[in-house]
């Protein structure tokens, strides 16, 4: 099963994705975020001959990871949430609407790792092996999610 995460996990290319590039409300706002990320941050060391593909890129995360560098933080103090607007209250401010913004496309994480663990309970359940085989095991529940998303784009499970 490891053996075929080269192949149907693939980390992000030095494009915005097409939710982005394709929407007026995003672009060219975020036009060089590659991603988002939520929960934990895990340190990589990129090999030299492709980090120049990342520079000048950035991630979207939530408060709780500050200002640093390559990732974008909704501004402190500010309304982020979605359920915080509507109609009736609408973003009043740059930075009311640049957090709405942000919010609105870093959640893609929150409902990414969300189906995960719905489709694998195990992601959710108290860990008992060890380190590296717990690494193993969301590598191979990525696996095989990416497998059945090729299979049938229109899961049920992504619908919900």
């Amino acid at each position: 099963m490891l053996k075929l995460y080269k192949y149907v996990v693939r980390s992000p290319d030095d494009s915005a994705p097409p939710e982005i590039m394709n929407s007026r409300r995003f672009y060219p706002y975020f036009k060089d975020c590659v991603g988002a990320i939520d929960g934990t941050h895990v340190r990589a060391s990129v090999p030299s001959k492709i980090q120049g593909r990342f520079h000048g890129k950035f991630y979207l995360g939530d408060a709780g990871y500050g200002v640093r560098p390559g990732i974008i933080s909704p501004y402190r103090g500010v309304l982020y949430h979605l359920n915080e607007f509507s109609k009736e209250r609408p973003p009043e401010n740059e930075k009311e609407l640049f957090n709405i913004r942000h919010s609105s496309l870093r959640t893609t994480i929150e409902r990414g790792f969300g189906i995960l663990k719905k489709r694998f309970r195990v992601l959710d359940a108290e860990p008992f092996w060890s380190f590296a085989t717990q690494v193993d095991v969301v590598l191979a529940c990525c696996v095989i999610h990416n497998h059945i998303m090729g299979v049938d784009p229109s899961d049920p499970m992504v619908q919900e």
